[in-house]
């Protein structure tokens, strides 16, 4: 075999090599930025889940401040008010 056979043989072996770490390289950056994604769609899942129990949280709030609103009249805080002579209930 000659001299010329083997270095182009030595050359094709680097070329695939550095081919083969170039296309992992390339693939371990790919990976990292699918993380990066998916830590993204997660926290903003996240977000949105404690923003609609916020919602829900808010609803049941103003419908018990309607039911309390609806229960305490002027006549009901007048029998409640404590007694003036005595300041007691």
């Amino acid at each position: 075999m000659s001299q010329h056979g083997r270095v182009s043989r030595l050359l094709a072996a680097g070329t695939t090599a550095r081919a083969a770490a170039l296309v992992l390289a390339l693939g371990m950056v790919a990976l990292g930025l699918l993380s990066l994604r998916q830590s993204r769609l997660q926290a903003m899942h996240e977000l949105s889940a404690a923003r609609l129990r916020q919602a829900d949280q808010d609803d049941r709030l103003l419908e018990l401040r309607s039911r309390i609103t609806a229960l305490v009249t002027p006549e009901r805080i007048a029998v409640a008010r404590p007694d003036p002579d005595t300041r007691a209930w």
